[in-house]
């Protein structure tokens, strides 16, 4: 049975773009539901990747940031044995992002710029772009590159719009607003 037939796993941005769960208690059993789950004689490593993927999302959200590294780094290692190129790419942008929240911006900026790199030389983006630069815009948000980040909200937002996809609509949405509050106060400490 699905994990969000069991727990609320939802999910809302604070002021730094973040993601915090509306209920921490479900998204906690959440994952040790699904640690459960991947105890199971039964399980195909494809599910056993996407498993792990969850579970490095959903620890990262909780603030186990190890956890979120040990269980990214296996989903992309049983991805890759099974030459799941999309996979790998999706839990690479989210161990970036992990790395971004520890505020390890040396080791997340080489990973997005790497995404970033490979999305744009070799095309393989899997139609996940949108992300790419949202998480991009993110991780320079951290650092408080706010004039920076700007156009990468306003790029993932161009793409989110012609999906019609609300929840990323607003999401890009936020950003960018959180990004123009932030460079107005910049610019009016400096008149």
């Amino acid at each position: 049975m699905p994990v969000s037939m069991h727990f609320n796993c939802t999910f809302y941005f604070d002021d730094d773009l973040r993601e915090v769960p509306h209920s921490l208690s479900d998204m906690c059993n959440a994952i040790a539901y699904i640690k459960e789950q991947t105890q199971s004689d039964q399980q195909n490593q494809e599910e056993l990747g996407r498993q792990y993927g969850m579970l490095g999302v959903y620890s990262r959200i909780v603030g186990n940031y190890a956890d979120s590294i040990t269980y990214l780094t296996s989903a992309i290692s049983i991805h890759s044995a099974m030459n799941n190129a999309k996979q790998v790419w999706i839990n690479k942008l989210r161990l970036a992002h992990t790395y971004q929240w520890m505020r390890d911006f040396h080791t997340s900026n080489r990973m997005f710029d790497d995404l970033l790199e490979h999305a744009i030389s070799n095309d393989q983006h899997f139609n996940l772009l949108d992300f790419l630069y949202q998480h991009y815009g993110k991780n320079l948000y951290d650092q408080y590159k706010y004039e920076s980040a700007l156009p990468w909200f306003e790029k993932a937002l161009k793409i989110r719009t012609k999906s019609e996809n609300e929840e990323l609509i607003h999401s890009s949405q936020i950003a960018i607003d959180a990004c123009i509050n932030h460079i107005l106060k910049e610019t009016g400490k400096s008149s």
